[in-house]
């Protein structure tokens, strides 16, 4: 599940309705729907025009149909703002006003929010990460960029549970790991599995070295097989005979993973099946 499509509860027209953090991909979508129904360069970009002016007509329906999409694209909160407000252009600036404005105290406080964020006791995965993704947008909005790269950074520093450590120490490294990666990796790890099942114990973290191994420039050809005979399961990683003694030295180097019988290579000890 992607959190970052998980927050939305209330759309209209395939467009998650603003809120105090969604507004740079809510200002996107709208301004390209609003194109799309040819009022936006009038209603929006152009500035109000009075009743005796000739193209009064034409601005006055771009102006009626822009205001009543704006308005239908806000939270109740936002409605209760810009209702008020008398043309779509109005209402625009406003919302632009409100969350692009640079907060030099805002960036600061938000920022260090983020940066010493802490898993807390009871916490959940989807929960701890729906707040690191809200403080990025925050910053956003307050005028300073935050990189997934920096998010994923002070996410996993922030967690200090301790049957986590071991995928945090793979995870940390993927060096093109992206947010809905780590979501899919930590779910993995926290899910509700039989303790007494080895497979399950180390299997995200086998994954995420796999992953690492087949981002590189070596082919993988070379197999190792640990059959779970309890489950009827067969964990298998390939790697090239160049990279034998690298992968193994790898696995082993995982507390826990030497009990599971992965064996150690060497120049006189190959194609181990």
């Amino acid at each position: 599940m992607d959190l970052r499509n998980s927050q939305t509860t209330n759309v209209y027209k395939g467009i998650q309705l603003l809120n105090e953090h969604n507004y740079q991909l809510w200002e996107a979508k709208t301004k390209a729907y609003l194109l799309s129904e040819g009022v936006f360069r009038l209603a929006v970009l152009g500035n109000p025009v009075l009743p005796q002016e000739d193209n009064f007509a034409a601005w006055e329906a771009a102006n009626d149909r822009a205001f009543g999409i704006l308005i239908r694209l806000l939270s109740d909160p936002l409605v209760q703002i810009c209702k008020d407000l008398p043309n779509a252009k109005s209402v625009w600036d406003r919302l632009k006003q409100r969350f692009q404005a640079e907060a030099p105290q805002l960036q600061l406080l938000y920022y260090d929010e983020l940066s010493s964020i802490k898993m807390m006791r009871g916490e959940s995965v989807s929960r701890y990460l729906s707040r690191a993704i809200g403080l990025q947008q925050s910053c956003v909005n307050a005028g300073r960029q935050v990189t997934d790269t920096e998010v994923i950074h002070y996410v996993l520093r922030g967690i200090t549970r301790t049957d986590l450590q071991q995928t945090i120490t793979c995870l940390r490294c993927r060096a093109d790991l992206t947010i809905a990666e780590l979501e899919r990796h930590l779910l993995f790890a926290v899910h509700e599995t039989p303790r007494k099942s080895k497979y399950f114990e180390f299997a995200s973290i086998l994954m995420i070295i796999i992953q690492v191994l087949v981002t590189t420039s070596t082919p993988l050809t070379q197999r190792y097989t640990k059959q779970n005979h309890k489950n009827n399961q067969a964990l298998i990683i390939e790697a090239n005979e160049q990279q034998t003694e690298v992968t193994t030295d790898l696995l082993l180097a995982v507390p826990g993973v030497a009990e599971m019988g992965i064996p150690r290579t060497n120049a006189t000890k190959n194609n181990v099946t």
